[in-house]
């Protein structure tokens, strides 16, 4: 429709100087788009939702172009009110309209009388419309509808009278634009604001009947944010008798920029709005570098800090508001992790009364774990050792070892229960059972599991191949040592290995002799020992009398007796196993291939880690898992699903309202969370992603691992920028992200090319057909991925056609008798080999394929055959081909154009169909007459009768 500068909506509201048609208004005009378009008659009760007022329209020229499109959406129609500028489409309104049978309302009038009553402070008409003036609104005749105005600090009353006019109105804007001046007014007097305010967006508004010309409106604050600019009120609408009319919900009010208003409504400089689950910043210098060669103006913003759910859902972020550009959401799959349901992470999450924390703890020497957690402990530099291995380098979850919420855990060795407190930690359902021969050890690991694991079962035994009792030796100060099997020697090599490598760890500068003596002190000291005789059951007992049907983890650690557990077990209770982590013991690695082939005879995918710590001290980590685990999802793996869902649902209806294209960008995980989260898992929550939004027209999905081969980058993890400030890629990998992101918003603006016409020649092989024959032309490695390339082309729906000076018999020749072609003839649909000129051949398979020049792309080796496509065909993209063969390859893959989207099966049957098209064509032209056309297509018509 043409929006006239006369139009009576727009004349009669004025915003600082300038026309503004005012947003009730757009209500009147989709109304009216429906009506003109025969569909439903407007019925009442009406409902208008999730509306949102992105950009002011301003007509300051006699007249202005607007676009009303319409959808179809059960129950009614999701509408957008938009113009055209020269950077592209701004969207003024946008929201839904429905008719509906029945909207519950109160049937009684309400006292209009006893609400007035409550408010002591009044402005008259004349006082009220000088308020507005005095901010810089001016509302004339049809919208000078307040007559009085009674305000406190949450609500305002006020009575309406819409003077008289002609306009053939559906839902008297006068008197909803009434209701908008009364939250303005409520603004000026309540927060002593001098600045505009205008509508941006709203929950619903529903019309229970037409509205009078006389009544009253009723305003309830329901938030205020000075700070922002924003304020949310709820309406009501009267007539004068107290029956409620209409009712708004959630319309929100913001500050309207007057600084930089042509910008905002005419033409707004494009903007690319970044939000992140991490530190994203440094991907805005490679971004704007892209900017200057793709010749685009457009600026980088960045949302706050791991704010992406709040960017979605809050009507004035960054990204809602941004109005040209693009919205860019980057995430890897681990900051999906539901954090509420991840165990405690802090002392406050491990409450426990000091009274009851000091009697279970009593005359226990005490550490503060680095988490907050208070625990029983023997040695400091044991608990610290074993903190750092556990919970920060998750030693017992590598190699895809992954537990669900409800895990069943047996923990054999498990000294004072560190490992324990971390299953406890990290999967607060879990089922503990905590196996320590040790008297000293256990009644430490008792007290602990008591502290922050009560339902756990803690177990003052050894597990061996029969239930019998044996003698332990205990290391007071090297508890991680003690056992049934110890040795003085063997134990004291692996206790000086890794404390040397320990030390060398934190000081690599220092010298391994001048720490020798050092550790022989050290070592010797650390060795003393006790012996108990301590009680050992076989592990399929435990099985028997816990009544334990599954196991998701057995984690051994228990000094040199991990052969006599595995060996208590009975056939029938190995398949309870779902995943295992055995420390092994072994310097000659008999055990240690012993250890893996059992594994592996019992079902297992078995992967050996020797941390770096413990590297040449003997000491292994075997990790078993199941090829086919039972379908139960880890805690970590539940949580990240159930959060990617939400985000998925909020991304939809993100996209409903986002005036710009939203660019979704997934992340690789980092080292730690691949160790932690399976592959298959992982695939499984991107392909959701990626099939869930696919449909959605302005969401694009990027699976930044999809260009790994491209790029090439070497490292994309920083771990000291990640630890530092949340700054997880290396600047490498950065570029690599801008490039991708960049590459796709580009491509995504560009004209489809539909064919690309290949030359023959040192372009689909090496060589001059012409002159060295068929078989003396060679088709290397590179040649062949070329052809590989064309026909991924043609699968995405480009047609092949060559176009080379050439004898047509050679070519043909070519493709006939020459084996290693990948590329087949009937891969070809049209072909233009003559010694034309290639730009007159090119424009002879346009005119057959019926299709622009523009629509083609041109591959040739030669610059001067290049130079002429250019000057005589510019429409056409002209690309020359590397001279050297192994850079053919790169070359194609950094040649954005060939990106297209997602193939489909009519866009693989569209050679053929062009065939089809051309065949006909020439059949068409050979012959005289219509009737002989039609008789040489041998059409077969058959007629049958119509069922119902």
């Amino acid at each position: 429709m043409c929006l006239k500068k006369e139009n009576i909506l727009l004349a009669n509201h004025r915003v600082l100087d300038r026309g503004i048609f005012p947003a009730v208004g757009y209500f009147e005009l989709v109304l009216k788009e429906l009506i003109s378009r025969d569909m439903p008659k407007m019925n009442f009760p009406i409902k208008i939702s999730d509306t949102i007022w992105p950009a002011p329209l301003a007509c300051n020229t006699k007249k202005k172009q607007v676009y009303i499109n319409l959808q179809k959406k059960a129950p009614g129609f999701l509408y957008d009110v938009t113009t055209k500028t020269k950077k592209g489409t701004i969207v003024h309104a946008r929201g839904k309209l429905s008719f509906l049978a029945a909207i519950k309302q109160d049937a009684e009038p309400i006292d209009i009388n006893q609400i007035s009553n409550q408010f002591k402070r009044i402005k008259n008409n004349n006082s009220c419309y000088k308020t507005f003036e005095k901010i810089g609104i001016t509302y004339k005749d049809l919208f000078r509808s307040v007559q009085e105005f009674k305000w406190n600090q949450d609500e305002s009353l006020a009575k309406i009278c819409v003077p008289g006019n002609d306009a053939d109105f559906k839902l008297n804007p006068g008197f909803l634009d009434a209701a908008i001046q009364c939250v303005l007014l409520h603004i000026s007097k309540c927060h002593d604001s001098s600045c505009v305010h205008i509508p941006f967006s709203l929950k619903d508004w529903k019309f229970y009947h037409e509205l009078p010309d006389t009544g009253f409106v009723h305003t309830i604050l329901k938030e205020a944010n000075p700070e922002k600019g924003y304020y949310i009120y709820d309406l009501m609408l009267f007539d004068e008798n107290g029956y409620l009319k209409a009712a708004a919900k959630e319309i929100c009010i913001k500050a309207y920029d007057s600084g930089d208003k042509e910008k905002s409504t005419e033409e707004p400089q494009e903007k690319w709005a970044v939000a992140a689950t991490f530190t994203a910043e440094p991907i805005k210098a490679p971004l704007a570098f892209w900017q200057k060669q793709i010749q685009n103006d457009a600026t980088v913003h960045f949302a706050p800090y791991n704010q992406v759910f709040q960017e979605l859902l809050d009507p004035l972020s960054l990204l809602s508001q941004n109005q040209s550009g693009a919205n860019i959401i980057l995430s890897r799959l681990e900051d999906f992790k539901d954090h509420s349901r991840s165990g405690p992470a802090h002392p406050s999450n491990f409450h426990r009364e000091e009274e009851e924390k000091d009697k279970i703890l009593k005359d226990s020497k005490r550490f503060v774990l680095p988490n907050g957690m208070e625990i029983a402990h023997l040695n400091p530099y044991e608990t610290r050792y074993l903190y750092d291995e556990i919970f920060v380098k998750k030693t017992y979850l590598k190699q895809g070892i992954c537990l669900p919420k409800d895990a069943v855990v047996i923990d054999i060795g498990a000294n004072i229960g560190m490992f324990s407190l971390f299953i406890a930690h990290l999967s607060p359902l879990a089922r503990l059972y905590c196996c320590e021969p040790s008297p000293v050890t256990f009644d430490i690991l008792k007290r602990n599991m008591a502290l922050y694991a009560p339902d756990a079962t803690p177990c003052n035994l050894g597990i061996s191949d029969a239930n019998h009792e044996a003698e332990f030796t205990f290391y007071p100060r090297s508890s991680v040592f003690s056992g049934f099997h110890t040795n003085k020697e063997q134990d004291g090599a692996a206790l000086r290995k890794a404390m040397e490598n320990e030390l060398l760890d934190r000081n690599p500068s220092l010298d391994k002799e001048q720490i020798q003596s050092h550790l022989d002190d050290m070592v010797s000291d650390r060795l003393e020992k006790k012996t108990y005789t301590c009680r050992l059951r076989t592990l399929s007992s435990l099985l028997t009398k816990y009544d334990i049907q599954q196991i998701d983890l057995l984690k051994i650690d228990a000094e040199k007796c991990e052969w006599d557990i595995l060996s208590s077990l009975e056939d029938e209770d190995w398949i309870k196993i779902q995943q295992v982590v055995v420390e092994v013991h072994d310097e000659n690695g008999d055990l240690l291939d012993n250890v893996k082939a059992l594994l592996k005879q019992k079902g297992f995918q078995v992967s050996i880690l020797e941390e770096e710590l413990l590297q040449s001290s003997g000491l292994y980590n075997i990790y078993g898992k199941r090829f086919k685990i039972a379908e139960r999802s880890s805690e970590t793996e539940s949580g990240i699903e159930k959060n990617i869902n939400q985000f998925i649902s909020l991304v939809k209806n993100f996209s409903k309202t986002s005036q710009v294209p939203v660019l979704l960008g997934l992340c690789p995980p980092s080292p730690m969370a691949r160790e932690c989260l399976s592959n298959t898992f992982s695939l499984k929550m991107e392909t959701l992603l990626i099939r869930q939004l696919k449909d959605h027209s302005n969401v694009w999905v990027v699976r930044f691992s999809d260009y790994k081969e491209i790029y090439q980058w070497q490292k994309y993890y920083d771990a000291v920028r990640d630890k530092m400030g949340r700054i997880p890629f290396t600047p490498e990998f950065f570029n690599a992200m801008a490039s991708i992101l960049v590459r796709r918003l580009f491509v995504e603006n560009l004209e489809p090319r539909k064919v690309i016409a290949l030359d023959c020649d040192n372009t689909l092989w090496k060589g001059i057909v012409g002159e060295q024959g068929t078989e003396g032309i060679k088709i290397g490695h590179g040649f062949r991925e070329l052809q590989k390339f064309m026909i991924r082309q043609k699968e995405k729906g480009m047609l092949l056609c060559l176009v080379s000076k050439n004898n047509e018999a050679d070519v043909k020749d070519v493709f006939l008798n020459r084996d290693d072609m990948v590329l087949k003839r009937d891969d070809i649909t049209g072909l233009k080999i003559n010694w034309e000129t290639k730009s007159s051949n090119l424009s002879a398979l346009a005119q057959e394929l019926n299709l622009s020049l523009d629509s083609f792309i041109f591959l040739d080796d030669s610059p001067m055959e290049c130079a002429q496509v250019r000057a005589a065909a510019p429409q056409v993209l002209t690309l020359q081909m590397p001279e050297k063969e192994e850079e053919i390859i790169d070359f194609l893959n950094h040649i954005w154009v060939f990106d297209q989207k997602g193939s489909t099966k009519e866009d693989a049957k569209r050679t053929e169909l062009y065939k089809q098209n051309m065949e006909r064509e020439k059949f068409r032209k050979k012959n005289l007459s219509f009737s002989d056309f039609i008789s040489g297509l041998e059409l077969s018509i058959r007629i049958t009768p119509a069922h119902n």
